[in-house]
């Protein structure tokens, strides 16, 4: 038994309590995920172990509990599914159900684009997988096509709940962690706001579909820190310059999710589900927003997510939108960040010029 809490016998075999360790099937910023057998059952699992050198960081730790806590706590059928988890030694586990299959990115980046009803399709699963979320008190924060896996029978399945938040819990950050993937960032995120909501999951949406519908991310640049900046301040060209001939009215429901503002965008993924479906259907989509749906729009999200999540608003914990009032008093704060926000970057962007058009120039080869 080494360090790691892994049985190493012959060097081939690796067992760990119940589980033994076929293959390595993928890695992610909180621990490798392996291809198992639990040995009780002989049921195929997915494994996913925290590095033991992350067992002496308490926030690392924390943060792979309340992991395995939202995911023990989920069921979807749109939803990896949680059912075990542990500490052998210094070694923690989370055991989930295996997908056959293969995440979303592996089929764009093979395809470069993928097609209009396959986008809405697999649009549409994500969307009421982060609708039931959002309904249990959590956002996402990092929905992307490498965290959408579609199972060989063709079931999407959404994972990697690392960052997500339960909405009480506005407390928990730690230095240094990863709030998303840049590319499909919402603006608040990039912000650091503390009052993500749901919407912030309407938007990365809206980044994915527009880049397995159109084979382009919404924003791209040389860097990081360069495409944050591009989804606070940039503006996206529209789907049917990237795309010609793309279908106007699927381009809208995209391009409606991803705008800046979160008052402009879909309040719920319930209205998100809804216009995908009056599309699949040939009917012009709603295109709600918190300006066009009024003080009428929390009644409607409580009516479609039933007594359990109304009664959840009710006694403080947020469901998947907010209220009007916490709109209002919320707009002229995050107005005044990002006008600061925007002359501090305007200085930054004429300091620093010379030396980024400098950088581009040797990543794109001159």
């Amino acid at each position: 038994m080494g360090e790691s809490g892994v049985s190493v016998g012959d060097g081939k075999r690796k067992v760990f309590g119940d589980y033994e360790l076929i293959a390595k099937v993928g890695k992610g910023g909180m621990g490798s995920v392996f291809k198992a057998r639990r040995i009780s059952t002989g049921e195929t699992v997915a494994f996913k172990a925290l590095p033991p050198s992350f067992a002496k960081n308490e926030n690392l730790v924390a943060r792979f509990k309340r992991e395995v806590r939202i995911l023990l706590g989920l069921t979807h059928e749109n939803i990896i599914q949680g059912f075990d988890s542990g500490q052998i030694g210094n070694l923690h586990f989370l055991a989930m159900e295996f997908v056959d299959g293969k995440p979303v990115s592996e089929e764009l980046k093979r395809k470069g684009r993928l097609k209009r009803d396959r986008v809405i399709a697999i649009m549409a699963a994500v969307a009421r997988a982060l609708d039931y979320a959002h309904s249990e008190g959590l956002i996402h924060r990092d929905v992307k096509p490498d965290n959408i896996l579609i199972r060989s029978d063709g079931v999407v399945k959404l994972c990697d709940l690392g960052l997500a938040r339960e909405r009480a819990d506005t407390g928990f950050t730690m230095l240094g962690a990863k709030l998303g993937t840049p590319k499909y960032m919402s603006p608040e995120q990039v912000e650091g706001s503390k009052s993500i909501d749901g919407r912030a999951d309407v938007y990365s949406l809206g980044a994915t579909a527009y880049h397995l519908l159109t084979g382009e991310v919404p924003h791209s640049a040389p860097t990081g820190t360069m495409i944050m900046r591009a989804q606070m301040f940039g503006t996206i060209r529209p789907i049917k310059e990237v795309l010609p001939g793309a279908d106007p009215v699927f381009a809208a429901v995209i391009e409606h999710c991803l705008a800046k503002d979160p008052d402009d965008r879909y309040q719920t993924m319930d209205e998100v589900v809804s216009d995908l479906e009056r599309v699949a259907r040939g009917k012009a989509p709603m295109l709600r927003s918190a300006k066009t749906s009024g003080s009428k729009a929390p009644a409607r999200a409580a009516a479609a997510e039933g007594p359990r999540t109304a009664r959840r608003r009710r006694d403080g914990r947020a469901g998947p939108g907010r209220g009007r009032r916490g709109r209002r008093s919320s707009r002229s704060p995050l107005l005044v960040v990002v006008v600061l926000l925007a002359v501090a970057g305007a200085a930054a962007w004429a300091l620093f010029m010379g030396p980024l058009k400098e950088y581009g120039r040797s990543l794109l080869g001159g």
